[in-house]
């Protein structure tokens, strides 16, 4: 599963918060693609969260948080991963548009 979205980078970061559905072995790692964007990703402590702030007008991304698993009834899932994907850009005008208006005068 990979939620999308698009977001003003003038209004706010993101808040990726993750819902395991059973126990990990470590908390999980985060990534974010391509590295070099000038986004900054924060994971929390215990992992299962990581703010995003944006430094410029980034066209797309992709952030995925990893972590290790060793399930019993799975012998061959060794990790569990999921990925976000979005993008930023400006709220700023970039056009003018118009129209016009007939009046009638009275």
């Amino acid at each position: 599963m990979i939620p999308t979205g698009n977001h003003f980078w003038d209004k706010a970061g993101l808040k990726f918060t993750l819902s395991p559905d059973g126990a990990l072995d470590s908390a999980p790692s985060w990534s974010i693609d391509p590295p070099d964007i000038g986004v900054g990703l924060t994971p929390a402590e215990d992992g299962l969260s990581a703010t995003l702030f944006v430094d410029n007008d980034v066209a797309s991304f992709t952030v995925t948080a990893q972590a290790p698993v060793d399930n019993p009834s799975t012998p061959d899932l060794e990790s569990v991963s999921e990925s976000f994907t979005g993008s930023f850009s400006h709220s700023k005008a970039t056009s003018l548009g118009g129209s016009f208006e007939e009046i009638v005068r009275t």
